[in-house]
């Protein structure tokens, strides 16, 4: 078990090193051509195991969700432009796995989300979260709506995207829930340090301590 995390991760790292080894071993055999029969078998086998380890690696950037803990925040601080009597604003991205990202910002507000995923039985209590991307508004001109400039703040993928993967088969909703969200729309303050917070239900709260 993870120091970040309620997922087993090192129950799908075993799983995979024992179904490997376990193909290795049958393989090799004093009987070659009964090793051959046997190939497509045991080969799936280890198949399966670096799919588990695969799935672990990926499984291991999620955090469990935990009611009221901070999952980042967001420090927004200005600067002068010399010259012109205005201001720019930056603001620094900090979340809850070490990732530290500075973001440019020309408009009036921004959103984060995440990815969660959960099992929905009784028995089984996993709930995870990813954050995903930080949405910096750009400035509105005339007539139009503002856009976003999109920065990830997920950690790189381990070879296998577990949250899309299970997207891609409904069969499964009855056992596992996937899901995003994000937070409001929140302004651009000089000088904010915005807690990004989240609840059991996996639901996004902000409050700003830096006032």
């Amino acid at each position: 078990m993870t120091a970040h995390g309620n997922l087993p991760e090192w129950l799908l790292y075993g799983l995979g090193t024992l179904l490997s080894l376990a193909a290795l071993r049958m393989l090799w055999q004093p009987d070659r051509w009964r090793a051959l029969a046997w190939a497509v078998g045991w080969g799936s086998l280890a198949a399966a195991g670096a799919l588990c380890l695969l799935v672990a690696a990926d499984c291991g950037r999620y955090r469990a969700v935990v009611s009221g803990a901070v999952i980042a925040t967001v420090a927004v601080t200005s600067q002068a432009i010399a010259g012109t009597g205005t201001e720019k604003y930056r603001a620094r991205v900090a979340t809850r796995s070490g990732t530290t990202h500075d973001v440019e910002l020309s408009g009036n507000h921004w959103i984060f989300d995440i990815q969660t995923i959960r099992c929905v039985v009784s028995w089984c209590p996993l709930h995870l979260y990813r954050g995903r991307h930080f949405y910096a508004a750009r400035a509105q001109q005339a007539d139009r709506l503002p856009g976003y400039d999109t920065v990830s703040v997920r950690d790189p993928d381990a070879g296998i995207d577990v949250w899309r993967s299970l997207k891609r088969i409904p069969r499964l909703r009855g056992i596992v829930q996937i899901g995003e969200t994000s937070t409001a729309q929140i302004p651009v303050l000089d000088g904010a340090i915005y807690e990004i917070r989240i609840d059991a239900e996996g639901h996004l709260s902000v409050s700003d301590t830096g006032h």
